[in-house]
């Protein structure tokens, strides 16, 4: 069950900086920003709203799944899970540039996580 609850924590995470990614790009013009305009622009843009409580639900689903998976394992699959999944949809959603060097960069922290999972076994 916590491989579960892990799995909820990388979409929701995942699902937050896109979220909050949108929201900034439909934020105002950032040449006369203040705290309380931030503070304003985040409490009535839905995007920024929807990625806050996408953050909060993923840190309650990742400590739960830390109960019974190692941190070490639980971490690096959490960040490089989360670096995959922005990456693509950076570029499907916002139609981000894409390079050789970002393809060789995600195959290598596909290539540690998969090395870190075999101490699994």
């Amino acid at each position: 069950m916590s491989w579960i609850y892990l799995a909820i924590a990388i979409v929701l995470t995942a699902a937050a900086n896109l979220a909050l990614k949108q929201g900034a790009l439909r934020a105002g013009d950032e040449s006369n920003i203040t705290p309380l305009n931030a503070a304003l622009d985040v409490a009535t843009n839905p995007f920024m709203l929807a990625g806050i409580i996408c953050l909060v639900a993923a840190l309650l689903c990742y400590a739960i799944s830390l109960r019974a998976i190692d941190l070490s394992i639980a971490y690096a699959a959490m960040t490089s899970s989360v670096i995959v999944l922005v990456g693509i949809a950076s570029v499907l959603i916002f139609h981000e540039p894409i390079s050789w060097q970002k393809l060789v960069g995600t195959a290598l922290i596909l290539a540690g996580v998969s090395l870190l999972s075999q101490s699994l076994h």
